[in-house]
């Protein structure tokens, strides 16, 4: 008796995929032929009782595709090259549909549409977020602010080996890289405090463009410690006006001094001083627009100048249009000014906002902690901005006392 030979059945590759009855996903030649006649291939797609199709760019006549296997015949030339397409399309499908499983989001076509167009990168954080900023950028936002969300970015790309999907993201994750920064990058609690916020600003835009569904900091809780401004104290202020009134320092340094000296006087911020013209002096009074933000709506501000304040204008030898000219790029102008003020030993507090701060600080001292005034010359539009400066200096508190009078 001869046995039966035993046949091995030999599975043909089923490039159709279902993910726990959420998406169903299949090759379809639309059998409508273009002028070329050839006709297009799409992946249709099932997903939460949504259907409609996603367009490979692969292109064939019709007597060169496969209904069976839903490929296209290896008779035809570029078979190879296009079933790799057709698969990888298939598999594109199916790794946004897992990513939207593992992160709990519900899935519609529309979202996976977007998806499946988008650039590769768009499913992972870091990659979004480079395209995102190049974004911003020609949006005009300030140089310095993109030049800290750029240091941010690649802050997180070297905690995350440049890697972060989207659905992984999470308070955990939070959590291990602000102690990374902390312990990895030796960044003070106010430096993680920023990092964190310019990543909230990334993840809130991401959720805005239907990438995720909540952001994961939800209940995440940032520390930041209460700490008072840099500012020179009046000592340290007259021995920056003794080195600039010195005449020692290169031209380059002695121009940037006379700038940062000035916003001592007027509060200003880089951005504003970078601005100024003649045309914004009205007799005694500094008359302008000040903007926080290039997206921020401006605040008109009116600074009386100080003959101080006027003998630096004058000492910037121009008398129309820019009052002050300093170094297009403010990193570098930071850096001429601690060399200019390299003398006082104060280098880790000296930055053009120092200034601002400076001047705030001595004017509540020298004003018995005029607040309100203070808020309008800052052009502050809350006062909470402003009490950031007061503090109770000893002899408001004698003096205070005094006039409280005595009754024995």
């Amino acid at each position: 008796m001869t046995k039966a030979k035993a046949t091995k059945t030999v599975e043909k590759p089923d490039f159709s995929s279902e993910l726990h009855q959420m998406i169903k996903v299949k090759l379809y030649l639309r059998n409508i032929p273009d002028v070329d006649n050839l006709c297009r291939v799409y992946a249709y797609v099932y997903v939460n009782n949504q259907k409609g199709y996603l367009d490979t760019g692969i292109k064939v006549q019709a007597s060169d595709w496969d209904p069976k296997d839903r490929l296209v015949k290896s008779s035809h030339p570029k078979c190879n090259d296009f079933n790799l397409i057709l698969k990888q399309s298939l598999a594109r499908v199916n790794e946004i549909a897992i990513n939207y499983r593992l992160s709990e989001k519900q899935l519609s076509f529309k979202l996976l549409q977007k998806a499946f167009f988008a650039d590769e990168g768009s499913l992972n954080f870091i990659s979004w977020c480079r395209k995102d900023i190049d974004k911003r950028e020609h949006e005009m936002v300030a140089a310095a602010t993109m030049a800290l969300h750029h240091s941010v970015l690649n802050k997180f790309a070297e905690f995350c080996n440049g890697n972060m999907p989207f659905f992984e993201i999470d308070e955990r994750t939070l959590a291990t890289f602000e102690k990374w920064l902390r312990v990895k990058k030796s960044n003070s609690i106010n430096t993680v405090h920023k990092n964190m916020k310019v990543l909230r600003l990334y993840f809130n835009r991401a959720i805005r463009e239907g990438l995720m569904k909540q952001t994961p900091f939800g209940t995440f809780k940032m520390k930041k410690e209460k700490s008072q401004p840099d500012c020179l104290s009046e000592s340290e202020l007259n021995k920056a006006f003794e080195i600039y009134r010195s005449n020692r320092l290169t031209e380059e340094r002695q121009s940037v001094l006379r700038v940062f000296l000035f916003g001592c006087c007027t509060g200003l911020r880089i951005s504003d001083l970078k601005r100024l013209t003649w045309s914004n002096v009205m007799g005694k009074t500094l008359v302008f627009s000040m903007y926080k933000t290039r997206n921020t709506a401006p605040i008109m501000v009116k600074v009386p100048l100080t003959n101080t304040a006027f003998r630096l204008m004058r000492d910037a030898g121009s008398s129309r249009g820019i009052i002050f000219e300093t170094p297009e790029n403010d990193s570098y102008a930071n850096k001429v000014l601690k060399h200019a003020l390299s003398a006082m030993n104060v280098a880790d507090k000296i930055h053009f906002h120092t200034a601002r701060h400076t001047f705030a600080t001595h004017y509540l001292r020298k004003n018995k902690g005029d607040i309100v005034t203070l808020k309008t010359l800052m052009g502050h539009s809350k006062i909470e901005q402003t009490m950031v400066y007061l503090t109770v200096d000893e002899d408001w508190l004698h003096e205070g006392m005094a006039n409280f009078g005595e009754w024995i």
